[in-house]
């Protein structure tokens, strides 16, 4: 037996559903390797506690407090619920918001881009054109230090 046999068959070496020969190989190996017996041991303990029948018993105000949550959310009309519903309203929201998104773009549209982009390139080439190359950080200390004013 190896380390993958045993991780890999956890359910059955628990379950004890092992031949008599797997059942020997997995014993010896876990005498020798105590990772894998530690593995066992914990997956042992988990499957043990799942079998295991528990008794549920809410708590003695569990039916109270559902009352108070349900008194809390009774005010809301019934018709709201109705709408949250798939149906017809979904695809008229749909709608209505492709409209007005149609409506929004075609401000926007409005400006041919090309000639603004060109436009906005130059004057910026423009007002940039008077100061050095470089970082900002360089351009800004060369301004400083020539004792130049800073604008912003």
């Amino acid at each position: 037996m190896n380390c993958s046999f045993i991780q890999d068959n956890k359910i059955a070496i628990v379950d004890k559903s092992l031949s008599n020969e797997e059942g020997f190989g997995v014993e010896s190996h876990l005498e020798s390797c105590t990772c894998c017996a530690r593995s066992i041991a914990a997956f042992r303990a988990t499957w043990d506690t799942l079998q295991e029948p528990s008794e549920f018993r809410p708590d003695l105000g569990f039916a109270q407090a559902v009352e108070e949550k349900y008194e809390r959310v009774r005010w809301v009309p019934r018709f709201v619920f109705e709408l949250l519903k798939p149906g017809i309203v979904q695809p008229i929201a749909a709608a209505a918001m492709l409209a007005c998104g149609i409506w929004a773009g075609s401000f926007l549209a409005a400006t041919p881009v090309g000639t603004d982009t060109q436009q906005m390139s130059v004057s910026y080439y423009n007002v940039f054109s008077e100061y050095p190359d470089g970082y900002t950080s360089d351009v800004y200390s060369e301004l400083a230090e020539s004792g130049q004013e800073l604008s912003e």
